[in-house]
């Protein structure tokens, strides 16, 4: 299941990049931009809010740290990835590669066979910079002071930063040592393993509770920690990566629709479906009482929908241009000469105020 324009790993410009100079131009910087980043923070750090739908339908609050690259280091983290991505990948990665989703993933285990998943716990912060640094150093046979810019370069506070393009494809390569020696263990069991990002799941007539636990010695063996264990008896459903998987189709699974029912009775109950966001029970509405006037937002949610869908051709094509004029290849890397230029001249403009 390669991709046809990927190429094997000694194929990629990373490979055996020998000197920073070089790295720099991969990457469309100069040494001293790259000197410069390193030197200052370049995240931005927040706790994600829960959402309101969740906070409408009473559902528990999950709360997550997001650490999110500056917008020229954000740029360079999304060049890396391109370069990672055309990289020759095996058949059973789902995750972080064109053509592949969690539904492609889930439907690789539609058998009538049981199953086990193991989860990663917290896998980007698991993922230390010295296993970056040994991705680049051993696999992509760079000099060990290339290798320790470049994993500093990707990494926030010595892991892997939660709110990066570069992570998902990253956290497998700095992995996959691991992930073939999984790979290895499915194959001689004749089991059907896939991977999506943290989430490995196995499907065959072994796939069972001793296999499980030795999933997760091997986790222990490179300092991850396997939790969220499943097991999946042959036959029944298979809850894989958001898809309730059955031997002869796929629906959306019980938990998630009963968390959509939630969404809906919540928003029944407080939310005017004339004014749609205002948040005045429609209940408040008595005869007689005054009601909006005959702006867009008061007329009926059925006539609003058919005005919108008549404006979907519009709507798509707005998207489409917006998403045409997201930098990829070429464009990735005038965008980044251009944010360098600017963070230059902030860092001049600092040095004579100073």
């Amino acid at each position: 299941m390669m991709h046809s324009l990927c190429y094997p790993l000694d194929q990629s410009p990373l490979y055996m990049a020998g000197s920073k100079v070089r790295l720099c131009e991969l990457l469309g910087i100069t040494t001293k931009d790259l000197r410069l980043l390193l030197a200052l923070e370049n995240y931005r750090e927040w706790t994600a809010k829960q959402k309101l739908a969740d906070k409408l339908a009473n559902l528990p609050a999950k709360s997550r740290n997001i650490e999110e690259p500056k917008p020229l280091l954000r740029l360079l983290h999304k060049r890396i990835a391109l370069l990672l991505d055309k990289i020759e990948k095996p058949d059973f990665l789902y995750s972080a590669r064109k053509g592949c989703s969690y539904f492609s993933n889930a439907l690789q285990h539609q058998r009538s066979e049981g199953a086990v998943r193991v989860d990663i716990k917290s896998f980007y912060p698991s993922v230390r910079q010295r296993m970056v640094k040994e991705f680049f150093e051993s696999q992509m046979r760079m000099p060990a002071d290339v290798a320790h810019t470049l994993a500093k370069l990707c990494c926030h506070d010595g892991k892997l930063p939660t709110g990066s393009p570069l992570s998902p494809i990253l956290s497998y390569f700095a992995c996959s040592p691991f992930f073939s020696r999984v790979a290895a263990i499915a194959d001689r069991l004749g089991l059907q393993f896939t991977l999506y990002v943290d989430d490995m799941v196995f499907s065959g007539k072994g796939a069972n509770r001793a296999l499980a636990d030795q999933i997760k010695r091997e986790l222990a063996g490179v300092a991850l920690i396997g939790h969220k264990v499943s097991y999946f008896p042959a036959g029944g459903a298979k809850v894989i990566t958001g898809a309730a998987v059955f031997p002869d189709r796929i629906e959306v699974p019980f938990k998630r629709q009963r968390r959509i029912r939630k969404f809906e009775e919540a928003f029944a109950k407080t939310t005017n479906v004339a004014t749609r966001g205002a948040g005045t029970p429609w209940a408040a509405w008595g005869p007689g009482a005054g009601r909006p006037g005959p702006g867009p937002r008061a007329r009926p949610v059925e006539v609003r929908l058919a005005a919108l869908e008549a404006r979907t051709p519009e709507i798509h094509g707005k998207a489409n241009a917006k998403r045409r004029k997201k930098p990829v290849g070429k464009s990735i890397m005038r965008e980044i000469a251009r944010k360098a230029a600017v963070l230059r001249e902030h860092r001049l403009e600092a040095d004579v105020c100073s």
